[in-house]
């Protein structure tokens, strides 16, 4: 089982490798495991933390898919 963190860095280059993607539509991520609500929330938080990005996940329980997009006035800094 991976930690959050590892979880979280995986996500990251997700993100960052689909970055205009992000930006206007979101998109799709695989997690490596299944989270649930409270891990999610956690992971957001992490992205955040790592990022200074605030971004949208949307996650349907039961599923190891979720759907990231970059907030309006997304960048904190």
């Amino acid at each position: 089982m991976a930690t959050m963190q590892a979880i979280a860095e995986e996500v990251f280059q997700q993100i960052q490798a689909a970055e205009t993607q992000v930006l206007k539509d979101g998109v799709g991520i695989v997690l490596p495991q299944y989270l649930d609500a409270a891990e999610i929330e956690s992971l957001a938080l992490t992205l955040y933390l790592r990022s200074r990005t605030r971004y949208e996940i949307t996650h349907h329980l039961g599923e190891r898919r979720i759907w990231v997009r970059q907030k309006p006035g997304g960048r904190a800094w």
